[in-house]
């Protein structure tokens, strides 16, 4: 797969090949592209926050290697403009690097670590592919801390630690340099959704300004749910249509639209 930030491939950002169905373009990727399209989240300078990048398949086939290119799929970057973190936490100088998320800094910038009401206890939400990570100061090798006895302890220039793909959430205390990786997404299920109440679910994101799950979704007639992790045990629905969710509660019922919900 290419991707490029001009519609005639004249360069070429983002490059990966597979043998199988499907290949994994990272949050890292698409932020790198933005980089590369000039695109600025900062409201104090004249750069734009949206703009289009371009993805193509190239693909051979058979012992001549026939080769075949797909038509162009463009797809709209928008980077939300930075706000004052209000009544949520803030963005920390750690981050996530690695084969896992961002190709150890060459697919754009770390993940991020976030504040908590916990001094020194950080935590990401991060969307990884099987590989391996660290974790780093300021995007920058200087500080960098592994785990070289794959106990949850971190050390300086430590040993990488090995990942699969999935959506985790990464506890960081650095008060200790103790860590902890579990599976972590809540999602939007139901006959309202595309996947109807089989999943994948639709995914909610992080915004820290606000310690608060969004979600931005196109959703049918119907009904839907919040579940944790694609499965039942933690489910939420409302009872009493009130706002306030209740664990197996009813389903809520939705007509068809664009959605932004937001889940405290």
């Amino acid at each position: 797969m290419e991707g490029s930030v001009s519609s005639d491939f004249s360069t070429i950002s983002l490059t990966k090949s597979t043998s199988g169905n499907d290949v994994a373009v990272t949050i890292g990727n698409l932020l790198a592209m933005a980089a590369e399209a000039g695109l600025d989240n900062d409201p104090n300078t004249e750069s734009p926050d949206t703009g289009m990048v371009y993805f193509r398949l190239r693909a051979y086939a058979g012992n001549d290697a026939i080769e075949t290119i797909s038509t162009v799929q463009s797809l709209t970057l928008v980077l939300p403009e930075i706000v004052s973190p209000g009544n949520g936490f803030a963005i920390s100088t750690w981050g996530v690097v690695g084969s896992g998320y961002n190709n150890w800094g060459d697919g754009g910038k770390d993940g991020v670590f976030y504040t908590t009401d916990q001094n020194g206890v950080l935590v990401a939400y991060v969307t990884l592919v099987t590989g391996e990570i660290k974790f780093r100061e300021n995007n920058d090798w200087t500080v960098n801390l592994g785990d070289n006895g794959a106990d949850g302890t971190l050390e300086q220039d430590g040993s990488n630690i090995a990942v699969t793909a999935g959506t985790y959430k990464i506890t960081f205390d650095t008060n200790d340099n103790t860590y902890t990786i579990e599976p972590y997404t809540w999602g939007v299920v139901g006959s309202a959704t595309p996947n109807q109440w089989d999943g994948p679910d639709l995914k909610f994101y992080y915004d820290y300004t606000t310690d608060t799950f969004k979600a931005g979704v196109k959703l049918a007639a119907g009904d839907i749910k919040f579940r944790f992790n694609n499965q039942w045990a933690i489910n939420y629905g409302d009872d009493g249509v009130d706002g306030t969710l209740d664990q197996d509660g009813a389903n809520i019922t939705v007509t068809a639209g664009y959605y932004v919900i937001s889940l405290d």
